[in-house]
């Protein structure tokens, strides 16, 4: 059972939600405003979004920041989750979504920083004066 992270946060008051508030209700909480309640869910997620990440960057670094990155979108976009699926496969996907398009940017600079070369070898991608 998943207790709150938070050490008092409000929605305790709740007798039902005491023990165990589901990720649902932290939402609906955290879409009226409370920092708190956005705050609980990063927290509870972050571990399997930093490695989900951190297996496909194979960085370390590279996850750090992206997970970061996705927690915060997913912050700002809190309002427009819609409760098709759960929480945790809306921010999964937001994290997939912003590491590829960060891989398939990252692989576009080194190609684009790759000479050239002929059928020759020699480097054809650069003028002499380089």
């Amino acid at each position: 059972m998943r207790k709150s992270i938070i050490t008092t946060p409000f929605w305790h008051v709740n007798e039902s939600n005491l023990e165990d508030p589901s990720d649902e209700f932290l939402v609906q909480i955290a879409q009226k405003g409370d920092i708190d309640a956005f705050t609980d869910l990063a927290r509870w997620y972050h571990e399997r979004i930093f490695h989900t990440i951190a297996g496909l960057t194979k960085s370390q670094q590279d996850a750090d920041v992206h997970s970061q990155a996705t927690f915060l979108q997913a912050y700002r976009s809190l309002k427009s989750f819609k409760k098709k699926a759960g929480f945790y496969a809306w921010i999964y996907r937001i994290a997939v979504n912003k590491t590829l398009n960060f891989l398939k940017k990252r692989n576009r600079e080194i190609k684009r920083n790759l000479p050239i070369n002929n059928e020759f070898g020699r480097d054809i991608g650069k003028s002499k004066k380089d």
